[in-house]
């Protein structure tokens, strides 16, 4: 995870000190994504959270604007509005439906986990967030999301 979160921050020290600060828009509900016990996956919660401490600890973490989903006003509505236009009807609603009775695997390496399809609304919120300021002009920003 170490070395993940060193490369984001040397893209992220790649932004000219010209543009202002960074907008990190933090998914917040990521740790509800998590492999089944015992699964050994690369995708955890763990490897998030590396790529923010590292973003924490670097020279420019003064010019980082961190916003955590938890704050926006985005509705679920909303949210799974956008995911319905890259991903079809039937789509989202197995994944609501696989995460509603306890989770479970759609292959050998795709899991759902109970918390995924919060974890799931969560960090399309953050994506959308961060697309919208860079769009209304007050970027740059970065959703840090899984």
């Amino acid at each position: 995870y170490n070395r993940a979160a060193a490369m984001l921050a040397v893209l992220v020290a790649a932004v000219p000190s010209t543009v202002g600060r960074l907008t990190v828009v933090e998914h917040a509900l990521h740790g509800l994504h998590r492999p089944p016990p015992g699964m050994p996956h690369p995708e955890v919660p763990a490897r998030l959270d590396a790529a923010a401490a590292a973003l924490r600890r670097t020279p420019f973490a003064d010019r980082l604007n961190w916003v955590r989903t938890e704050q926006l006003n985005r509705t679920p509505d909303e949210v799974i509005a956008a995911m319905g236009r890259v991903h079809s009807e039937a789509h989202l609603a197995i994944i609501q439906a696989t995460a509603a009775r306890g989770g479970g695997g759609f292959d050998a390496d795709t899991f759902c986990a109970p918390g995924s399809w919060k974890a799931m609304i969560d960090g399309t919120s953050a994506w959308l967030e961060a697309a919208s300021l860079a769009a209304r002009g007050e970027g740059p920003a970065l959703a840090l999301a899984r």
